[in-house]
């Protein structure tokens, strides 16, 4: 991921602007491709503005892989 856009993202968040946080990282989806990262920012917007269950669908699949792959990307 480009580290601008993961800072707009960072900045969106804590300033509690999650619609646009989100929108940001739908942007990136579309741009640099399938980066789970991304999604896990997609998901825990929808989560943080209250879309509990949408956010959570989205998450629910990714997640794991995002977490084995940091883990995995770190060794």
């Amino acid at each position: 991921m480009v580290p601008f856009l993961q800072g707009k993202i960072h900045y969106y968040m804590r300033e509690k602007y999650y619609g646009h946080a989100q929108n940001e990282a739908l942007e990136g989806l579309r741009k640099y491709g399938n980066d789970p990262l991304l999604k896990f920012y997609v998901g825990a917007n929808k989560v943080l503005e209250g879309e509990l269950w949408d956010g959570h669908n989205w998450n629910k699949t990714n997640f794991y892989e995002w977490v084995i792959s940091q883990f995995l990307g770190n060794v």
